[in-house]
């Protein structure tokens, strides 16, 4: 793997502690896994005395994302999930895509990168889902979206908003809202965490270890702290069909954060790193079919650094409530490398090495103040400002039978900035809440340095975007809600004016772009009783505007015969349910997540049902809980299936049907507590050893394996 270990092993934090954390995970999982039956992944509660009793979502679990303030998920007005410190402490999967895959909506996509998953919501492009990290967005202009790139080790909890959240997000937040919460809120001076995995399908080994405290200094005052690092190394993945070439990858992560707390005052400094490396698999059909030779791909860097300031101030005022600060630097690394190789002609071979090494620099500041006007009247209102800046160097070089016929090089600078204001009003009145919502954006940026394009563009907009939900609780068990939100989105750098390779092929920028919008409508309704839950929603959704690429015409001005252009070509309708059901007796649980999805694309005037969505999806369990000998025991049983799925592609020689078959696996899962502190997790994963992929991945996934997790809570 091309300079895989040389930039995993540079600047590796926290050593020492790995080190010894990794030889002592390692010999506690092979000791703890001799005498255990093969079992599957489950949601699982950590810490405190039988930790494994059965538990199911409830209702009245706090959620903050969806609204900006605390809100129980049966009154929500939008749809919500969470995982929790419980669901992910014992989760044995070295990856948060493949646990947040498991709730409703939700298709994980992997571009041919086994270590750098990304996640879609209701059909929606990644780039088109807002990743937040302590509500502070990790941007990424590319096509693909954003990784989930976040050192696993000190992740608190997961909030999902399965909607449109631009209003209160801003313009990445048209398909959704992902927003993994690591601050930790320690309770005691000197608190120790080591969570660690292994995965027979890759031979892989993950371990994370966090420590953390908090003193009290004097009566009115506190210091907290916390300190850890991850360490994640993934061999090849062994399938049905065998091992895959090329679906290796590491990664490595470190955090520290201070806060200090005195009377109504709270400030934190944050610090994180996360370095990533992986191996690109590409499928046959792409890496051999003529005119190419072979296609390689490599990604040996794609590093996240990020400072971080917060301030939280509670005045003692029935009107005004909170004040709330948050500022960072964020740097983003990325190295990606293509190598295509064709033959033209009999005894005319082409050779191409281009090399893209980039840099996102992000600063981005939040302002938010929440005030209650009265018992029924409350407001919420911020100003958030972001800046993001491009530098890209591209290398690139062409032989022609061994012989350096072309070599260049391709700089490019370029800014995207924008200014925004939110007001999210709620008023209560009865059984009834209502929550208007409106933010209006102003967008400028520029390309400041070319050595590719003559001229320097430069672009702006002006857009505002509202929403409106009503929610009608009739008891304290029960509530309906409906909702509108708009989406926007606007192009990115690498649209507007760097472009981008797709393959051999020049995809040329276009600083009129306009930005992409949608309009999404929910009909949902919740209940709670003690025995069952079920949360359920209608939804729909019309988008306009999408960007993709398309060849080049004559008028479009591309440099290359064989380039691409981007345009907003696209639209989309997508329409469906989604619901859960949860059902617990004593020691018995039933679980259910089940998506129902429909979506048309429009695409350059070509209007098909076909894309590439299956339209059911989900997953089922029973769990059952027991006290053997003292020690709780919980086996856990689960299907996961995605019907099959068609996508209308576009190709050179015109339209062409995929079709994914769908599929339905079975896992089963033990776990055990033998000690307060300590909780240890067995899974067998695809028991009938099913070749399958989803619908959204490339990789064929593991085949029948072991998978082990311990963690250890002082």
């Amino acid at each position: 793997m091309r300079n895989l270990k040389h930039r995993l092993n540079k600047g590796r934090c926290c050593t020492l502690v790995l080190l010894f954390a990794r030889k002592t995970a390692r010999l506690i999982l092979i000791v703890s896994s001799l005498p255990t039956l093969v079992f599957a992944e489950s949601v699982v509660p950590t810490q405190g005395a039988n930790n494994l009793s059965v538990k199911i979502a409830v209702m009245e679990e706090v959620v903050v994302t969806a609204t900006r303030n605390s809100k129980i998920r049966l009154v929500n007005p939008y749809s919500v999930d969470v995982v929790t410190a419980d669901d992910i402490a014992l989760s044995t999967n070295d990856q948060l895509a493949d646990l947040i895959g498991r709730l409703p909506g939700i298709l994980i996509t992997d571009a041919g990168q086994a270590g750098q998953k990304r996640i879609r919501i209701r059909g929606e492009e990644a780039r088109r889902v807002a990743l937040l990290i302590d509500n502070q967005e990790f941007l990424d202009h590319r096509e693909v979206g954003v990784p989930l790139l976040v050192d696993t080790s000190r992740i608190q909890r997961i909030e999902v908003v399965r909607s449109p959240a631009s209003v209160l997000y801003g313009p990445r937040a048209m398909g959704g809202v992902i927003n993994i919460i690591t601050q930790r809120e320690a309770t005691r001076p000197v608190e120790f965490d080591l969570r660690t995995t292994y995965n027979g399908a890759t031979n892989g080994l993950v371990i994370g270890a966090q420590l953390a405290g908090n003193k009290a200094i004097g009566d009115h005052a506190s210091f907290s702290w916390d300190v850890g690092g991850s360490d994640n190394k993934q061999r090849l993945r062994e399938t049905p069909v065998g091992q895959i070439e090329r679906t290796a990858y590491e990664n490595s992560g470190f955090n520290s954060s201070v806060a200090y707390a005195t009377g109504n005052h709270t400030i934190g400094l944050g610090y994180e790193t996360f370095k990533s490396a992986s191996e690109v698999y590409v499928e046959p059909v792409v890496r051999f079919t003529p005119p190419f030779l072979d296609f390689v791909i490599d990604a040996p860097q794609r590093d996240r650094e990020k400072v971080r300031v917060d301030y939280h101030y509670d005045p003692a005022s029935e009107v005004f409530q909170s004040l709330k600060f948050d500022a960072y630097r964020q740097l983003s690394d990325r190295e990606f490398n293509t190598f295509p190789s064709m033959s033209l002609a009999p005894g005319l071979n082409l050779d191409t090495s281009i090399i893209s090494v980039s840099q996102l620099e992000s600063y981005g500041m939040n302002l938010q103040t929440d005030w209650l006007l009265t018992e029924s009247v409350s407001v919420i209102s911020g100003l958030q400002w972001v800046d993001d800046e491009v530098n890209q160097n591209r290398l690139r070089d062409v032989e022609t039978n061994g012989v350096i016929t072309e070599s260049g090089s391709q700089l490019d600078e370029a800014r995207l900035g924008s200014l925004a204001w939110y007001l999210q009003l709620e008023y209560d009145i009865g059984n009834f809440s209502f929550l208007p919502g409106v933010r209006t954006y102003k967008v400028d940026g520029e390309m400041q340095v070319s050595n590719h394009f003559a001229n320097l563009s430069s672009f702006s907009d002006d857009h505002t975007v509202g929403s409106l939900a009503v929610v009608y609780a009739p008891t304290e068990a029960s509530a309906l809600r409906a909702s509108y939100s708009e989406g926007y989105i606007y192009p990115s750098l690498f649209n507007l004016v760097i472009g981008a390779f797709a393959g051999a092929t020049f995809v040329n920028p276009d600083p009129n772009l306009l930005p992409e919008t949608s309009e999404t409508l929910e009909l949902g309704y919740r209940y709670q009783a003690s025995a069952w839950s079920i949360d359920a929603v209608l939804f729909q959704t019309n988008a306009n505007n999408y960007i993709d690429a398309m060849r080049c015409l004559p008028t479009d001005g591309c440099i290359g015969a064989r380039d691409e252009v981007y345009k907003n070509i696209g639209e989309s309708r997508s329409h469906g349910v989604e619901m859960s059901l949860d059902y617990q007796s004593d020691n018995f649980a039933f679980r259910s997540n089940i998506t129902w999805l429909k979506r048309r694309k429009d695409y350059d005037g070509v209007e098909t049902w076909d894309s590439g969505v299956p339209q059911l999806s989900g997953s089922i369990s029973a769990e059952y809980a027991s006290m053997i000998k003292d020690m709780p025991v919980a086996a856990l049983l689960v299907t996961r299936f995605e019907s099959e799925s068609n996508e209308l592609v576009a190709t050179r020689r015109g339209a062409k049907l995929e079709t994914n078959p769908g599929y339905g696996v079975v896992d089963i899962e033990l776990r055990l507590q033998p000690f307060e502190s300590v909780s240890m997790t067995f899974v067998g994963a695809n028991l009938a050893d099913r070749t399958y992929h989803s619908a959204n991945e490339n990789l064929w996934a593991p085949g029948r394996h072991l998978r082990v997790g311990f963690s250890l809570a002082l």
